[in-house]
């Protein structure tokens, strides 16, 4: 495949874009309408601010607006953010990419994930950290997406940008109930079902107050494999809720405990079997072919205490966290192992895995009152984290996965991981109108790791022997932050970002030759990248339109890279990269109850140096990462009757074509993926307290391809490529009791 260059966007050019955006809607007449679109405060920043006034591409999607797109999942929403993509098998192992900041399938993730103040998931590349929990979007307040590394406010594997999942705080004034009742069908499958219920109660009016969640969703899957019988493999359940009590400590102090329990249970991959070569289904278009079962088995309980403390020179907030992870997998194999060892088809070979990470945080932090010259925030984190991921290759055939009587390969790999850090943030106000922040974060990161291995790949000399290998790691990283921020007149903001972020490396995998030598390095170091933006933000039109545009620059190096050596995927560190990009999204209410909204964006995101690793060259484009995406919604609000309201609503997705690997890669053989387009409908009634909505999710069934998995054809040229795909056209009724007093 030919290597296309696209020309980049010039920094000179890119500011003058800017600066004309900014003037051109600043100048447009206001209207003296009453109405106008809503303000969205977020906190990602660790301020609660408008999105207006953060010196940051943001992207905040509230309750009406999940509900709007019937987002309940991660994918059910990702393709509405700006710049997001991801690599997926299914409902619970989802790996989230923005703006291109990744080299595909990944051991750990690039962009950090948030419920309230607690980081979830793994830090560590051994325990399964690149996989984002899919958390329920049910009742939630809203959802932020900060573009662009955020290390100095939230550390390790911030680099990519930030996912935050902002739940509803109980009301300690009134009393709520909310049933929401769900069923639709998708083509090629089977019905879905989903029953939820949000409940809130004062129990002590303005002191003491708790908010209840339960939710059971299944999805009947749209995947067959008639080979063996089997259809919609795909098939999942996801059940669980949260609950949070609130309580005011006097008159400036609050406490929230919270806890979250959620599992998710899926029968296989929604992944079907696409030639190599010309990208056509090798069954049919909805059909894969695998030997054995592919379950899944997803599980978080999350506990959190949050106390916030408002003091007379600033607001103390204490943020505790404890997770328990477990993740239990099994993936057929036999494609990639029956090559290897020359059985083809006839010995079927598969790879479960279980991993469970038990995770503890705290953080302390200072923020002095929002104003004034200087505003400041100073914190401290700490985490400490315990995973045992335990894995095996197994010949199916036999009662312990042997082949010819030795095992080929068992592993167990106990890991600890413990960061400590300290950040600090500080802005001066030379005016009114032009501040500049600055912000420094020191983090100590160490790991403890052992590798106790067996089998006939991991040691060809003795595969019955169990070799225990251990290492600890030691790593100080500094991650800087310069942020400008100027405003033009009342609703137009320019800034500029100066941002670095990095994700932590580690000791690595041993594995030995047939002479007894070990292959590859025993240690891979962190991975940083540098960004550099310059952005507007403004609200014209008497506050009914917003536009928000962007132009950035990554660069990065020493990029994580997961290689094969001897049969056993091990950590390297090879190649460098660059990002540049434009984003673009908006909102606009033409008259009142109607509201538009946008967004594009542009990525060119290339490998700047050759990776012998992956055997991938300069110039290459990074794995799923579009240079084109987009998307448009619109709805309206209208009258009926006295009390009664319409809600008509479209939306419309564009994901441009994608790579899935590189071209003449070994270790990560390409895959083109096409681009798609789905568009969405809705169609719904308002009462006071009952909803019903009727939505068409994909109504032209268009097949999308989300991402590809490729590893047999390492060893196996002519192996299929697994392609995981959009929901295919769904039809579904929604009906909603909400009651409160």
């Amino acid at each position: 495949m030919r290597t296309k260059r696209v020309a980049a966007v010039a920094p000179g050019a890119g500011l003058q874009l800017l600066a004309g955006i900014a003037m051109a809607t600043s100048t447009m007449a206001n209207a003296q309408d009453q109405y106008q679109l809503e303000e969205v405060i977020v906190t990602a920043s660790k301020r609660a601010e408008s999105s207006r006034d953060v010196a940051v591409a943001v992207t905040a999607m509230g309750r009406e607006q999940l509900e709007a797109i019937n987002a309940s999942n991660f994918q059910d929403f990702a393709t509405y953010v700006p710049g997001v993509s991801s690599f997926g098998l299914g409902v619970g192992q989802n790996q989230v990419v923005v703006r291109g900041v990744t080299t595909g399938a990944q051991s750990s993730s690039t962009v950090a994930l948030l419920v309230d103040e607690i980081p979830i998931g793994s830090s560590s590349a051994f325990a399964q950290g690149a996989y984002a929990l899919d958390y329920n979007a049910f009742d939630l307040q809203r959802i932020e997406l900060l573009s662009g590394p955020q290390g100095t406010l939230y550390g390790a594997s911030a680099m990519g940008g930030l996912l935050k999942y902002v739940t509803q705080a109980p009301d300690l004034g009134s009393f709520e109930e909310r049933l929401q009742a769900e069923v639709s069908s998708s083509r090629h499958g089977r019905t879905n079902y989903a029953g939820r219920m949000a409940v809130n109660a004062p129990l002590i009016r303005d002191q003491l107050g708790v908010r209840a969640v339960a939710f059971l969703e299944e999805s009947g899957g749209v995947i067959d494999d008639p080979g063996r019988g089997r259809y919609d493999v795909d098939s999942s359940k996801s059940a669980g809720g949260r609950v949070s009590v609130l309580s005011k400590l006097g008159e400036h102090a609050d406490l929230r405990l919270s806890a979250t329990y959620q599992n998710i249970e899926r029968d296989g991959s929604t992944m079907v079997d696409r030639n190599s070569l010309t990208g056509r289904p090798v069954r049919g278009k909805y059909q894969q072919s695998v030997l054995l079962d592919e379950p899944l088995e997803q599980s978080i309980r999350l506990y959190s205490a949050v106390l916030n403390w408002e003091l007379p020179w600033g607001t103390l907030t204490s943020a505790t966290g404890w997770q328990e992870l477990e993740l239990n997998t099994d993936a057929d194999n036999t494609a990639l192992y029956g090559a290897l060892f020359g059985t083809g088809s006839a010995i079927p070979f598969n790879t479960p895995v279980a991993n469970r990470t038990e995770k503890f945080t705290q953080e302390l932090r200072l923020a002095s009152p929002s104003g004034g010259t200087f505003e400041w925030l100073v914190g401290a984190f700490y985490a400490d984290e315990d995973s045992r991921n335990r894995t095996q290759l197994r010949n199916w055939l036999d009662p312990n996965g042997n082949l010819g009587g030795v095992p080929l390969f068992k592993g167990e790999l106990p890991t600890t991981y413990e960061e400590i850090a300290v950040f600090g943030t500080g802005t001066v106000h030379f005016s009114e109108r032009f501040d500049v922040a600055l912000g420094v974060r020191h983090s100590e990161d160490r790991q403890h790791y052992r590798q106790l291995f067996q089998g006939v790949i991991n040691n060809p000399l003795n595969p019955l022997a169990i070799s225990d290998n251990g290492s600890t790691s030691k790593e100080n990283v500094t991650t800087y932050l310069f942020s400008p921020r100027f405003r033009v007149r009342e609703g137009v903001l320019l800034y500029g970002r100066v941002a670095s972020g990095y994700r932590p490396g580690g000791p690595n995998f041993v594995t030995v030759t047939s002479t007894g030598q070990p292959i590859g390095n025993p240690t891979f170091k962190p991975d940083s990248l540098w960004n550099y933006e310059v952005g507007t933000k403004t609200t014209f039109l008497n506050g009914r339109a917003t536009l928000d545009a962007s132009v950035f620059l990554i660069d990065w190096s020493d990029i994580q890279l997961t290689v094969n050596r001897g049969g056993v995927n091990q950590l390297e560190n090879g190649g460098e990269a660059q990002v540049k990009g434009v984003e673009l999204s908006g909102r606009y209410m033409p008259i009142a109850g109607l509201t538009l909204g946008g967004s594009a964006t542009y990525t060119d995101a290339q490998l700047t140096q050759d990776s012998p690793a992956l055997g991938a060259r300069d110039g290459q484009r990074l794995p799923l990462s579009p240079r084109f995406s987009s998307a448009l919604t619109a709805d309206y609000l209208f009258p009926v009757g006295q009390s009664a309201e319409g809600l008509l609503g479209v939306s419309y997705r564009y994901l441009g074509e994608r790579t899935s690997g590189f071209d003449g890669s070994l270790a990560r053989p390409q895959y083109d993926l096409d681009a798609f387009n789905l568009v969405d409908l809705r169609i719904g009634m308002r009462l006071p307290s009952f909803d019903v909505r009727l939505f068409v999710d994909n109504v032209f069934d268009e097949f999308g391809e989300v991402s590809a998995l490729s590893t047999a054809r390492t060893v196996n040229p002519a192996a299929p490529v697994r392609v995981s795909i959009a929901q295919p056209r769904t039809i579904g009724l929604s009906i909603s009791v909400n009651l409160s007093h």
